[in-house]
């Protein structure tokens, strides 16, 4: 399991994507990101580098029900940053690159509830390489299917590293097989 802390998120050319995944204390407001990961993506579909890092939240990691689904306990958070401390570099890494996650909604949501914390400007719709996956004619897959689906390995389900790493393999499936999908996509979204 890719676990820790850092501050320290890679500075690529802003080409490319970028592909988030976040683990929190629930579903709904006023759930709080305690785990948030960045997987940066070529234009080609290829994996440039990664970031993750454990947040603090409000100090809790959700009881020891969510405890039991994504392996966080509350003092894994108790050195961890606040995310106003990394909200900057998090979203200077998003600038210039089309960010993309897996069921984005929720972790569009998530982060922009930490953003309305801060006073700061929420993220705009994100791409979500679920309802791509269904554009391209693969259905609306949880990313455990499409995993399966497509072959591609990841090391443990419910840490975000793992999953948004797991999420840019697929995003890179994607661009590849479906290079016309894919742009129609983009285009659709905004990005292109």
């Amino acid at each position: 399991m890719n676990r820790g802390i850092s501050t320290k998120i890679p500075r690529l050319p802003g080409t490319g994507f970028v592909v988030i995944d976040t683990e929190t204390t629930g579903l709904h407001d006023p759930a709080r990101v305690i785990e948030i990961a960045m997987v940066f993506v070529s234009p080609s579909g290829k994996v440039e580098d990664s970031w993750t890092t454990l947040v603090k939240g409000d100090g809790s990691a959700g009881g020891r029900s969510l405890e039991r689904i994504h392996g966080i306990r509350d003092q894994d958070l108790v050195k961890a940053p606040a995310f106003g401390q990394i909200a900057p570099e998090v979203l200077g890494a998003m600038k210039g690159r089309g960010v993309f996650a897996h069921n984005a909604k929720f972790d569009r949501a998530r982060i922009n509830y930490e953003l309305r914390l801060l006073k700061r400007t929420p993220l705009p719709e994100l791409g979500c390489t679920m309802y791509l996956g269904q554009r391209l004619g693969h259905g609306l897959l949880k990313l455990d299917q499409a995993i399966d689906n497509f072959a591609i390995r990841r090391t443990t389900a419910h840490c975000a590293h793992d999953d948004a790493l797991a999420t840019a393999h697929l995003l890179g499936v994607y661009i590849k097989n479906h290079p016309q999908g894919f742009r129609s996509y983009l285009s659709h979204k905004g990005f292109a």
